[in-house]
Order: C-alpha cells, then structure tokens, then sequence
C-alpha cells in the first residue's frame, strides 16, 4: 500500500509539473484543472503520511514482538531445563520409595520370625554340647 501511495504521488507530481509547464508555454489558464491536480496531490500526500505513520507503528510492534519472541524462547529453555531437572529428582524418589518399600518388607518379615535371644542361647548350648571338638595338639591357650 505505501509503494501504490508513492507512485500515486509521484504521478500526481509529474502531472501537475506537466500543467503547468505547458500553461506557462502556452499563456492559456485553465485554473480548474491545476487546482485539481493540487488537491489530489495534497490528498494523496495525507493518505502517504497516515500510511508512514501506520508503516512506523508497525515497525515498532515488530520490534516488541521479535524482543518477547526472544523472552518466550529463554523462558521455553528455562522450562526444558526445569522439566529435566525435575524428571531427575523423580527417577530418585522412585530408587528411594521402592528401596525404602524393600527394606520395610524385610522388616516386616523379621518381625513376623523374631526368635528370642533366649532361644538362640538355649539353641547354641544344645549345639555344642552335642557336638564337642577337641583342639589340635600343638594348640596352646593365649597363641
């Protein structure tokens, strides 16, 4: 649209530099059609300086939008960088609760057998008392 709004006002420019020079050549006014030409010229100048503005404005949003596209991706690599970390702390919760889960099981199962330290006492006179060894020969206390 601004391209169009510039060849409009450079067409409009050369015409009217046409009128009048040829009025000018000629010594014949015709004061209609220069006037037109001005104010088409003027018209077109207005619409070209809106569009520069609305070409300017939308410079400036591009430049916003390119800066927070830049934030966004910092703050994807940000969320990437947490969900990796959080990914790792979740695999060793995981080792942990089913390491803790197994030792509570095998607690649970030496609970259920618990033998008496009486029993085990008992257990162990029975043992050796039925089953005496003698020492080496060459044995001495103390060596």
């Amino acid at each position: 649209r601004l391209l169009a709004a510039l060849d409009d006002l450079e067409l409009l420019a050369r015409e009217l530099i046409e009128v009048l020079a040829i009025s000018r050549n000629q010594k014949l006014a015709q004061p209609g059609e220069e006037g037109q030409i001005l104010e088409l010229l003027i018209q077109r100048d207005k619409e070209f300086q809106e569009l520069m503005k609305l070409a300017l404005d939308q410079g400036k949003i591009h430049h916003e939008m390119q800066v927070l596209e830049k934030v966004v991706e910092k703050r994807d690599n940000d969320i990437q960088q947490l969900q990796k970390q959080l990914k790792e702390a979740e695999h060793i919760l995981a080792t942990a609760v089913y390491q803790a889960k197994e030792k509570l099981k095998s607690i649970e199962k030496a609970r259920k057998g618990a033998i008496s330290s009486e029993e085990i006492i008992k257990y162990a006179h029975r043992i050796s008392a039925s089953n005496a060894v003698c020492a080496p020969l060459t044995w001495v206390p103390g060596k």
